[in-house]
């Protein structure tokens, strides 16, 4: 992949190696954060490996184009930095029904809390919240515990209406609206990072972005 991608233009750093597999990081123009990530053979041990390997199996019916860069490739992890563990768990767990498929350390020693990393199956990856680690780390990777920085994560829901009245009940301010797919419902976490719940109108699945979103909707995942 390196090759690959290197061959489009791209400078890419050293390969950085740990107990968890092998990494690339880079980043886009806007400065988000980005890696590649090959797991070791001890990750594929871990609890979350199933999620993983169901992850990089999971067929989705169309024809798969020369693999010349990252195009229909998983993602398997979306981080989000806190700093406040126990807030994060209540936040998660107990206020969005999340369960824990893992909890860890960092494997690259970002940080040392032994519950420092949490991953939770949200069916097309792995939102994982990792503690934010010391100073050095985050400038270096301009990495913030507050907010977004232009990301905001979607969810289908079936029925909105039932879903945000749930979330409403474990105490979330839910703000309801409509959106480029359909009816809307948008919360923030207790460090601002936005979420949206989508109940997906039949105009958004025609559109040329339909078909995946219909197999990220009905895969098992």
């Amino acid at each position: 992949m390196r090759a690959a991608l290197e061959a489009r233009g791209a400078k890419l750093p050293k390969t950085l190696v740990s107990p968890a597999g092998s990494m690339i990081d880079f980043y886009d123009p806007d400065g988000h954060w980005l890696s590649l990530y090959q797991p070791s053979g001890k990750a594929l041990g871990w609890p979350s490996a199933a999620k993983v390997r169901a992850l990089r199996s999971a067929p989705d019916g169309r024809p798969s184009p020369a693999r010349t860069g990252l195009n229909d490739h998983d993602v398997l992890y979306l981080f989000l930095f806190v700093d406040d563990l126990a807030g994060s768990s209540a936040f998660y767990h107990e206020g969005l029904g999340f369960q824990p498929i893992e909890v860890t350390t960092c494997n690259r020693g970002v940080t040392s809390l032994a519950d420092g990393v949490v991953k939770y199956d949200v069916g097309a990856t792995m939102l994982t919240t990792h503690h934010v680690g010391d100073a050095e780390h985050a400038a270096l990777h301009k990495v913030t515990t507050k907010s977004s920085g232009g990301l905001a994560v979607g969810f289908h829901v079936p029925d909105l209406d039932a879903a945000a009245a749930e979330l409403a009940r474990a105490g979330l301010d839910v703000t309801r609206g409509t959106g480029p797919l359909g009816a809307i419902a948008s919360f923030s976490d207790p460090g601002g990072h936005v979420y949206h719940l989508a109940e997906v109108s039949e105009a958004a699945l025609a559109r040329p972005g339909g078909d995946k979103m219909r197999h990220i909707v009905t895969a098992s995942l």
